[in-house]
């Protein structure tokens, strides 16, 4: 932060230097309207209040974000011991007494259906019924060169899959 602190010095010092080589132009020139003098030294001034209010912006938006980690930090440190204290709460409660090894879990009443075994899944149906799911395979060649991109759009125009049961 002293890094920080110090570019911000540094920065700060180079626009005062600026903006008072400015002003000593204005005085050394002999030539100047005095409109025009007057102008520039209302618009040094200008620029000066703005850096001042920008200063105080940043100081502002610096001390809120510190803020807000710290707040951030002391939630996580929360959560932290939150979690901990479930975790030691959960592994009290796993643990298995002798009676509780010995038991038997519960039948379910209702059938249970393995998962197909493929991507597709299967009706209600044809799981209770104990109808396989047939499966078949086609390989297609245009007459012209196509991309398989191209064959497969002129397919999807030309037959309807859903009529068919077959995916493209």
């Amino acid at each position: 932060m002293i890094d920080g602190k110090m570019a911000d010095e540094e920065v700060a010092n180079s626009i005062e230097e600026a903006l008072n080589k400015i002003v000593n132009t204005t005085d050394q020139s002999g030539n100047m309207r005095r409109e025009l003098k007057k102008a520039i030294y209302e618009n040094v001034s200008t620029l000066r209040n703005l850096f001042v209010k920008m200063q105080a912006t940043l100081k502002e938006g610096t001390r809120q974000k510190e803020q807000t980690d710290m707040e951030t930090q002391a939630m996580r440190a929360e959560l932290d011991a939150c979690r901990r204290a479930n975790n030691n709460s959960n592994t009290e409660r796993s643990l298995e007494t002798p009676r509780e090894k010995g038991r038997v879990p519960l039948r379910m009443t209702s059938i249970q259906v393995l998962p197909p075994h493929g991507n597709y899944p299967k009706l209600h149906s044809d799981a209770v019924a104990g109808r396989e799911e047939k499966k078949f395979k086609i390989s297609l060649r245009t007459k012209d060169i196509h991309p398989p991109d191209e064959t497969k759009r002129l397919l999807k125009t030309k037959v309807n899959p859903t009529e068919i049961n077959v995916g493209i």
